[in-house]
């Protein structure tokens, strides 16, 4: 097990952040969290993580931003029930888009309907674009310091383990967190 880490090291170090980029993409909570715990055991760094995970982010916003803007009408008339519930939604936000707009990442699923419905009501873009990247911002920083001091709390706990089980332990930890959290009825 411990040989497992020791190969995968390089591969990570030299991947990671194309990694993070696209999983950031794809799915923030859980790569943010991971990646703050490879920057504690050292295979990342912390400023190129950092920066890599606000790009991915923001990028991905403004994909679904720009979506909503260009092809949100013929999505609503294909998908009737999603054009109500854009309404109901939108109406809900409208007073508050510019916080909803910085916040949408930090919501279960706000990270693809929320800047799609902005997009798709012409919220406008420069206010998206910064907005946007002040919150995907906040949120890296809080992830991967949450993540790395996570690294920290396990060790702690329960003293120095191998590096390959510490990461194991702290991987499963944090989907089992994210899991339950996406998971239960509000």
């Amino acid at each position: 097990m411990e040989n497992l880490l020791q190969d995968l090291t390089p591969l990570i170090s030299q991947y990671g952040l194309v990694i993070v980029f696209f999983g950031m993409m794809v799915e923030g909570t859980s790569m943010i969290l991971i990646s703050g715990v490879l920057c504690y055991l050292g295979i990342l760094s912390f400023g190129s993580t950092f920066l890599v995970a606000v790009l991915g982010s923001v990028l991905s916003d403004h994909v679904w931003f720009i979506l909503g803007r260009h092809y949100g009408q013929s999505i609503l008339k294909k998908f009737p029930t999603f054009e109500r519930r854009s309404k109901e939604v939108f109406s809900s936000i409208r007073s508050n888009a510019d916080i909803v707009a910085s916040t949408s990442r930090f919501i279960v699923g706000g990270a693809i309907i929320f800047p799609l419905i902005l997009g798709l009501k012409q919220y406008p873009q420069k206010k998206f674009t910064l907005f946007d990247t002040l919150g995907d911002t906040v949120l890296a920083f809080l992830g991967l310091s949450l993540g790395y001091f996570l690294g920290t709390a396990v060790e702690t706990l329960f003293g120095k383990i191998e590096r390959f089980e510490h990461l194991l332990l702290i991987i499963l930890l944090i989907i089992t967190v994210v899991w339950f959290f996406k998971h239960k009825k509000v």
